[in-house]
């Protein structure tokens, strides 16, 4: 589903009349990124920050850090499709504050709180 995403914002980046080569490389950087923060990327690109968000939303109709979060949540859920994970131990490895700070963004983003998978039956 990130692929998706990403590629849709690609699209629509591409349909501009002028694809904005700034936007390019904003989201190659949020395709390479494992969850990096966004921060950095207009120190690094020599532009201010609202330049930066304003060109991103003009190109793409999100805001970067709609897209940054959209991608966080994306790996979120490939993480905890593992049998073997644990919320607590997902939110520590993407970044997230605690559990509750996973729950309430995916909740955010995906309408539903996380599941635990039901318990295995001995027969």
């Amino acid at each position: 589903m990130r692929g998706a995403i990403l590629a849709k914002l690609r699209f629509l980046a591409a349909r501009a009349r002028d694809p904005d080569p700034l936007v390019a490389d904003v989201l190659q950087r949020l395709d390479r990124s494992d969850g990096a923060r966004l921060t950095p990327l207009p120190r690094e690109l020599g532009v201010s920050l609202r330049t930066l968000e304003r060109r991103f939303l003009a190109a793409t109709g999100l805001g970067m850090k709609t897209c940054a979060r959209i991608q966080r949540m994306q790996q979120t859920l490939h993480a905890l499709s593992r049998p073997e994970a644990a919320l607590a131990v997902v939110a520590q490895e993407l970044g997230f504050s605690d559990q509750a700070h996973l729950t309430r963004e995916l909740a955010a983003l995906a309408g539903r709180r996380p599941q635990c998978a039901p318990p295995l039956r001995l027969s």
